[in-house]
């Protein structure tokens, strides 16, 4: 699973605060969150995380098809 740099300082940050390791942290997070997946806070969360993910997954899909059109001479299939 791949965290933003965000994401990666806030986790280190709250392992900090409660004197554990991230990935300590990371699992009661999982845990609460399977525990309460119906909760509309919840529901939220992952609904972002999807939005996310599909404007990342656009963004990526256009950047690959301007490289590759950009860098075609004209008359040349590839």
């Amino acid at each position: 699973m791949s965290l933003t740099a965000d994401q990666t300082a806030r986790l280190r940050q709250a392992g900090a605060d409660a004197g554990l390791s991230q990935g300590l942290v990371a699992r009661g997070l999982i845990e609460y969150g399977l525990d309460h997946i119906g909760d509309e806070g919840v529901q939220a969360a992952i609904r972002e995380v999807k939005r996310a993910d599909r404007e990342r997954r656009s963004r990526v899909g256009r950047r690959v098809m301007n490289e590759r059109w950009d860098n075609t001479d004209e008359g040349e299939t590839q």
